[in-house]
């Protein structure tokens, strides 16, 4: 089966088997056609850290750090 594919998936293929290296490939395939759910995420983050501004960013993140310390003792 794997003798016509390419020296570099035969190796994929030997090391991982051709059944994960077909999977890999159907994998990219669906994500390239239906995309991949949460990819936004990143993008939705940072704008709304942008909205409220670095300052109160940082002050979130230093109040929660220091919920967490006093919770350590």
């Amino acid at each position: 089966m794997t003798e016509n594919w390419d020296p570099a998936l035969q190796q994929l293929a030997a090391e991982y088997s051709p059944g994960y290296v077909i999977t890999a490939f159907a994998v990219r395939e669906s994500i390239e056609e239906e995309g991949y759910p949460g990819i936004h995420f990143t993008e939705t983050t940072e704008s709304y850290l942008k909205q409220i501004g670095t300052p109160m960013v940082k002050n979130k993140i230093e109040k929660h750090m220091q919920r967490e310390l006093r919770k350590i003792g």
